[in-house]
C-alpha cells in the first residue's frame, strides 16, 4: 500500500480548475513524495527553462508529501564572483495539516490530502487502510458534494489506498450498503467495475505522459520515436524507473539508451500500440 506518483499527479488535475493557475500565466507545480538534496536545484532549472521556452512570467511551486517534518526546501542559490541567482518559491508541506481540519473542510482537494496522509499512515497495514479508506469514502457523502465529484473523488482515493482484492470487494459491499440507507446511489456497479479495470490502464497512461513531460521541459526537443518507445512500456515498475532517470539524467540520448534497454531488438522494431482500442461491440445488442 503505497502513494503513487500517478495518485499525486491527479492532484494537479484538481488544482487546474482553481483560478489562479487560469491567469494566464506559466506555472511550475513540482510534487516531491521524498526528501531529495537536489530538489531546490532542480526547481530553479525547471524555473529557467519553462521561463527560456515561453518567455512568460513563471511561477514555482512546490508540494512535500514525505514524513519528515525539518525538510522544507525553498530557496535556491547560487553565485560566482559578484554574480548571484537566487530563486525563492512557495512550498507546501501535506504533513502539516491536521486530519481534523481537513476533515471539517469541504474543499475538493482536502480528501484528496487526507487520502495521501492516510495512505503514509496505513503503510503495509491493510486493516488501518481499510478502515482509513473506508472512513473517507463515507465523508465524501457527508460533505455535501455532488454525484460527479464524489464519483471522481472515489476514483482518487481508489489511486492513493490500494487495498488486496477480498478487501476491496468487502469495501464495495459497505459502499453499496451507504448508498442504500442514505438513498444516494451515486456509484453504480457498473462505475465500480469501469473504475477497477480503468486504474492499471491510467496509471500507465498518466506514467507515460509524465515522462514525456519532464523530458520536455528539461530538453525541449524530444525525437517522436523516443516518444513511441515510451508508450510501447506498459509496466509500471519500468515506467517508474525511466520516470527518476527522465528526472536525473543529463541528456536525451542517455535516457533513451537507458529505455531501450527494456526491450527486445523485436519490440525496437515493432510499432507502439495504441494507448485506448476500440472495444468490440457487445455481439447481444
Amino acid at each position: 500500500m503505497v502513494l503513487t506518483t500517478v495518485g499525486l499527479s491527479q492532484l494537479l488535475q484538481v488544482m487546474m480548475d482553481i483560478p489562479l493557475f487560469k491567469c494566464g500565466k506559466k506555472y511550475k507545480l513540482e510534487v516531491q513524495s521524498q526528501s531529495q538534496s537536489e530538489f531546490s536545484e532542480r526547481m530553479y532549472i525547471y524555473h529557467s527553462r519553462i521561463f527560456d521556452r515561453y518567455r512568460r512570467s513563471v511561477v514555482s511551486l512546490a508540494i512535500l508529501g514525505d514524513e519528515q517534518k525539518s525538510w522544507t526546501p525553498n530557496r535556491y542559490e547560487r553565485q560566482l564572483w559578484r554574480c548571484r541567482a537566487i530563486l525563492e518559491f512557495p512550498v507546501v508541506k501535506l504533513i502539516d495539516y491536521s486530519m481534523e481540519d481537513l476533515s471539517a473542510s469541504r474543499s475538493p482537494l482536502a480528501p484528496i490530502v487526507q487520502a495521501h496522509l492516510s495512505a503514509q499512515i496505513a503503510g503495509k497495514d491493510v486493516r488501518v487502510g481499510y478502515e482509513k479508506k473506508l472512513s473517507l469514502i463515507k465523508s465524501l457523502y457527508s460533505r455535501g458534494y455532488g454525484r460527479e465529484d464524489i464519483v471522481q473523488l472515489f476514483r482518487l482515493i481508489d489511486w492513493f489506498i490500494g487495498l488486496p482484492q477480498s478487501e476491496e470487494e468487502r469495501l464495495w459491499a459497505e459502499i453499496q450498503t451507504l448508498e442504500q440507507e442514505t438513498k444516494m446511489p451515486y456509484i453504480t456497479s457498473v462505475e465500480r467495475i469501469g473504475i477497477s479495470k480503468g486504474l492499471e490502464q491510467g496509471q500507465i497512461t498518466k506514467g507515460q505522459e509524465d515522462i514525456i513531460r519532464i523530458l520536455e521541459v528539461r530538453f525541449q526537443n524530444i525525437p517522436p520515436k523516443l516518444r513511441e518507445l515510451i508508450n510501447k512500456i506498459k509496466d509500471l515498475n519500468v515506467l517508474w524507473n525511466i520516470l527518476i532517470q527522465a528526472v536525473t539524467l543529463q541528456s536525451v540520448e542517455a535516457f533513451q539508451s537507458v529505455a531501450r534497454q527494456y526491450f527486445t531488438e523485436d519490440e525496437l522494431a515493432s510499432p507502439a500500440t495504441e494507448q485506448n482500442p476500440p472495444q468490440k461491440a457487445d455481439e447481444s445488442e
